[in-house]
Formats: C-alpha cells, sequence, structure tokens
C-alpha cells in the first residue's frame, strides 16, 4: 500500500514539473517574440532596417532665412538707432566715431554715414525705400572704457535687418505636422546618406501668395547628387501653405531647410 502511495505520489511530481516546464518555455517565447515586435516597430519609423539605422537621428529644421527681423511699419517710424535695435547698448559706448546705414536690395547695397545712433534726415529716407526681404545694415565704430585700464578702446557693432511680413508663412496644421510630413516623405538615399555622422544640407526657398512652394534651391550640398536631388522633390512636393501677410495682402517669403544628423 505504501509503495502505491509513493508511486503516485512520484508520478504527480514528474507532472507537475513537466507542465511548469512547458509553460515557462512557452511565456520565455512569447517574450522573444514580442521584443522582435517592438524592435520591428522601432525600426520601421526609419523605413530601412536596423543594420544601416542613421549613426544619429536624421533632424529637420524650416525658418525664416535672416538671423534678425523688422517690421516695415517699425522701420517708418525710426529717428534713431534704439528705434531699429532692440536692447540697443547704451551702456557700452563712451562715444561714437561713425554710424553707417545701408540698405541691401537685389543684392546691392546703399550705404550714409553718420556720426552718432540719431538718424540723419538722409538716412531716414534711405531706409523708408525698403521693401519686403530687404535688408537693412548698420556698422557702428565707437569708443568703450576698459574697465580695467579705463583707457578707451575701439569697438565695432554690426547688425542685419531682414524686412519681415507682418504675418508669416505657415505650413497648414502648423510646424510639427510640417516636420511629420518630411520625415514620411524622406526617400530612402537620404536615410542611407544619413548613415554616417556630420551629415548636413541646407536649401532655401519661396513660399509664394498662393502659398505654393517655388524657386528651390541648395545652399548647401549633401555632397551627393541623388540626395540633392530627392531633397529638392521633398520640398517641392509640399501641400500648399497659408501665405505670408502685409497690409492685409499676400506677400511671397523666404524659408531655409536644413537636414542632417548630430544637429543643434
Amino acid at each position: 500500500m505504501k509503495i502505491r502511495i509513493i508511486s503516485i505520489g512520484v508520478i504527480f511530481v514528474t507532472a507537475i514539473s513537466i507542465m511548469y516546464g512547458f509553460i515557462n518555455h512557452k511565456s520565455n517565447t512569447c517574450k522573444k517574440k514580442d521584443t522582435a515586435i517592438v524592435n520591428k516597430k522601432r525600426v520601421a519609423g526609419y523605413a530601412f532596417n536596423e543594420a544601416i539605422k542613421p549613426a544619429d537621428e536624421l533632424n529637420y529644421t524650416i525658418k525664416r532665412t535672416g538671423n534678425k527681423f523688422i517690421m516695415k511699419d517699425k522701420v517708418i517710424k525710426a529717428k534713431q538707432l534704439p528705434d531699429l535695435i532692440e536692447y540697443y547698448p547704451h551702456n557700452w559706448i563712451e562715444t561714437y566715431d561713425s554710424v553707417t546705414v545701408g540698405v541691401i536690395k537685389n543684392g546691392v547695397e546703399t550705404k550714409l554715414t553718420s556720426k552718432n545712433y540719431v538718424l540723419t534726415p538722409e538716412q531716414i529716407s534711405l531706409i523708408n525705400t525698403v521693401n519686403l526681404n530687404d535688408m537693412i545694415t548698420i556698422h557702428i565704430k565707437y569708443k568703450s572704457k576698459n574697465p580695467v585700464t579705463e583707457k578707451k578702446e575701439d569697438n565695432e557693432l554690426n547688425y542685419e535687418l531682414k524686412v519681415s511680413p507682418e504675418h508669416q508663412a505657415e505650413f497648414k496644421g502648423g510646424y510639427y505636422k510640417m516636420i511629420q510630413h518630411l520625415k514620411g516623405n524622406t526617400g530612402i538615399s537620404v536615410l542611407n546618406w544619413a548613415i554616417e555622422k556630420d551629415k548636413q544640407a541646407i536649401l532655401h526657398f519661396w513660399v509664394d501668395k498662393e502659398g505654393k512652394v517655388v524657386n528651390v534651391i541648395i545652399k548647401k550640398t549633401s555632397g551627393v547628387e541623388t540626395v540633392d536631388k530627392e531633397l529638392e522633390r521633398l520640398i517641392k512636393d509640399m501641400p500648399v501653405w497659408n501665405p505670408a501677410k502685409s497690409n492685409n495682402e499676400n506677400v511671397m517669403q523666404e524659408f531655409e531647410f536644413a537636414i542632417g544628423n548630430g544637429m543643434c
């Protein structure tokens, strides 16, 4: 009787061990399968295999051309440099040597010089000729006091102000949707180009009065002709934007598109 009970016990324990091993093996198999699916989804966002994933994330930026901007109505009201330059550095300047104000139209610059921060009638007339996308240049030569030696030292300041419309052109749906559109339509040649580090290309384009993207040009080549052509196509094929407006009229506006990895 005891032998029969022991035999039944052994069979029961063995059966439980086999079932546990089977369930555990199945569980591990499922976990591995799930991990593979997650990896596949993560890689699929790049539209190519994990083996050729870019060295760094491919970044996209679009911004107005130029670094500093000014509205035309502000230019028309200007009588002195602080009217044009925000946070004008009065405290830096002990005395003025000269102030040269210029206007660049179609690549040609006209300049006039005065003695201090107050604009002359001639300089005021010059800046009042600006149109949208023209550039105002300001070159200031002055003397400042060295805080250690208390001696006056020669210094210079340079500004470039691009005349900008009151209402900027905008991709319909906003900036985030625009970047998602570009990422979703980037060709395989561009993605493969980005495998190596420190890749960058820059293009300029205009949004016309109807909101269409026109005049796409390469400002900094990718170094690969097929990639440059693909980037031109990517920008040209963008949907219609909301055009820029000035004085309630649609106007053209220029933009810069930069793409690359390791960009700040």
